[in-house]
């Protein structure tokens, strides 16, 4: 499920998944990324499982997250595609077939 909501994310922000999960700041990677760390939060993930997913310190997910927040209050098409992200369910539903 994670690298599903990756790739939504990069196509929502329209910045490749390299970038998403780069270092870059520009182009829109920076935005896509705490958008990333906000949807995963309220999904239920901690900073740190996060930060461990993409590759970060707990608490630069925090701060990526606080960022997100202020981005959402600020931009109504900003925290719409955080709202798709954390409302984004899985394509396919894996199921452990039940012995006989």
């Amino acid at each position: 499920m994670k690298t599903e909501i990756i790739l939504a994310c990069a196509r929502a922000f329209n910045v490749p998944t390299s970038r998403l999960k780069g270092f870059a700041r520009d182009g829109g990677a920076r935005e896509a990324r705490f958008a990333l760390y906000s949807a995963l939060h309220q999904r239920g993930h901690s900073y740190s499982s996060i930060g461990l997913m993409l590759d970060r310190h707990h608490s630069t997910v925090l701060h990526g997250v606080r960022e997100a927040n202020k981005l959402a209050a600020q931009c109504p098409d900003f925290a719409a595609k955080v709202a798709e992200l954390v409302a984004l369910r899985p394509k396919h539903v894996y199921t452990e077939e039940l012995g006989a």
